[in-house]
């Protein structure tokens, strides 16, 4: 009697049980041609006949992915969940979701009790802090990939926006627009890799072409104030906001103190939830793309748990919308 189990052709082909089982259920979305080809290599050398009990409760069985995002309230992390959900609607795949409300302990509570569940990979969307206890990544056993951030201290595969690029460039046309002074008003910097990047950017390509730059941290958008604003004008003086909150709060007190863009100041900004265009006058502002982050994660996680071997940073190209506020 052949007693080889579906682990052992698991460890022969150097995948994951879960990719066997795919492979069984011919479910090959995700799956290269290199492991398909190994797999029924490794089948056939290993003379292994799966259980038909054992397959028909497999065909039923949805596989679970793990999703942790920072912040459930903020409407970018809905269009980045919504991607992922929309790209397993097709395979047999189903999603556990998970909010850590940029809490450390909340978003290692939710490491533990996902990598403890009969789970084939996590989708991370880091707190992201210098501090943070990330230990906790290198001893998960399923594969993760983290996405909208990147953790300098775990190598693990990273999908977000081109933040430093994409930064520089809307830097680029402040300077063409003949302003003297960039206000970099943003959520505290904290060690957070993606406001540390746009702050770092931004402030870059104001110094090298000799304007004055100014940081001013509002927690939330919160706190910054008309005072706050207009304390800060000197001469032709462009504000840009370094998130969506950021932005919105700069709208806010432009509202509330009468002042007008462009005529009293330039607004710029990266505009996470697409209002600004609506405005009036329209906003120049950076528009990312969670739909296109959400799916690039998804695709290198099924490539992870089918044993593939990326760790590093991938970029998503962001565009520019060309407002009337410059």
């Amino acid at each position: 009697m052949n007693n080889v189990t579906i682990q052992d052709v698991a460890q022969a082909a150097g995948v994951s049980k879960t990719t066997i089982s795919r492979f069984l259920n011919g479910k090959y979305q995700y799956m290269s041609e290199a492991t398909k080809a190994k797999i029924q290599q490794v089948i056939k050398e290993l003379d292994y006949v799966p259980s038909k009990q054992a397959r028909a409760l497999k065909s039923k069985q949805k596989y679970l992915i793990g999703l942790i995002v920072a912040d459930i309230g903020n409407l970018y992390s809905m269009y980045l969940i919504k991607a992922v959900q929309d790209a397993l609607a097709d395979t047999e795949y189903q999603l556990v979701m998970m909010s850590t409300d940029n809490s450390l302990e909340k978003e290692t509570h939710a490491l533990k009790e996902l990598a403890g569940q009969d789970i084939a990979g996590i989708i991370l969307q880091p707190v992201d802090r210098a501090d943070a206890p990330y230990e906790i990544l290198k001893n998960v056993t399923v594969p993760v990939v983290l996405f909208d951030r990147y953790l300098e201290q775990v190598p693990l595969p990273s999908v977000l926006t081109d933040n430093f690029a994409a930064t520089r460039r809307l830097g680029q046309q402040i300077i063409a627009a003949g302003y003297q002074k960039i206000v970099h008003v943003s959520e505290p910097l904290q060690g957070i890799s993606v406001r540390q990047e746009r702050y770092d950017a931004m402030k870059l390509t104001a110094l090298e072409n000799g304007l004055d730059f100014t940081l001013i941290e509002a927690e939330g958008g919160r706190g910054l104030s008309v005072e706050k604003l207009t304390d800060e004008i000197m001469g032709r003086t462009a504000f840009f906001g370094a998130n969506g909150n950021a932005l919105q709060s700069l709208v806010t007190a432009c509202k509330q103190g009468g002042l007008r863009y462009p005529q009293d100041l330039g607004l710029t900004g990266f505009d996470d939830w697409f209002w600004a265009e609506l405005l009036t006058p329209t906003i120049t502002s950076i528009h990312q793309d969670p739909a296109g982050i959400g799916r690039q994660a998804l695709a290198l996680l099924l490539q992870k748990i089918d044993g593939g071997t990326f760790n590093g940073r991938m970029e998503i190209a962001a565009d520019i919308f060309q407002g009337e506020s410059l």
